[in-house]
């Protein structure tokens, strides 16, 4: 929960817990069932099996060996799924995990909000976003999507309370954020949620 919320917010936290992390991952010997995870979990196995070829392609491409290495670091990402499958098991992981993203992606898109009209800053700049607007955008896209997924599942006073936050989450990635990114990431996930819901 604490490495969720440290995403939004710190790098260096993020990290720092994503190796605390791999440390229970393996001392706990969740690595074991690994094998049996991914037959049952078909998008872990994608990732992984995508790792595995940027793996792979490290043997017979033409950049130098840290370029190769700084290449394969920034999808490494692809490893959280199969990572934090065995931790979201059980149910009251999952939804606590579940409003551990609400949480920390309000708390997100209300302070982009307040730093856009400069209530107060986190940088010199004053820009409207805690980390870089490519991962702002990325992450309020997400959160948009999961959103849309509530709005059509809740009812009564709830519903209306989601499409609230919704739109709220639409303004600040169209208006507020200037990442590009993050809308093209949104416009993506509605075509997504277009396919599931209907």
């Amino acid at each position: 929960v604490l490495w969720i919320a440290a995403i939004y917010f710190s790098t260096a936290l993020a990290i720092m817990l994503l190796a605390i992390l791999v440390l229970l991952w393996l001392v706990s010997g969740s690595f074991k069932i690994l094998p049996e995870l991914l037959k049952q979990y078909s998008t872990a196995t994608w990732s992984l099996g995508l790792f595995v070829c940027f793996l792979i392609g490290l043997s017979y491409s033409d950049a130098s060996h840290n370029e190769a290495i700084g290449m394969v670091k920034k999808y490494r990402e692809l490893l959280f799924i199969p990572l934090l499958l065995p931790f979201l098991k059980p149910k009251q992981y999952r939804d606590l995990a579940w409003w551990t993203v609400i949480i920390a992606s309000l708390i997100t898109v209300i302070g982009s909000q307040l730093m856009s009209i400069e209530v107060f800053c986190v940088n010199s700049q004053c820009l409207p976003y805690f980390k870089s607007y490519i991962t702002h955008g990325i992450l309020i896209s997400f959160f948009a999507f999961l959103v849309c997924h509530r709005v059509f599942d809740s009812t009564g006073y709830f519903r209306y309370l989601w499409l609230a936050v919704l739109l709220l989450a639409v303004c600040n990635l169209f208006l507020v954020s200037e990442g590009r990114t993050g809308q093209l990431v949104f416009l993506v996930l509605i075509v997504v949620f277009a396919i599931q819901r209907f």
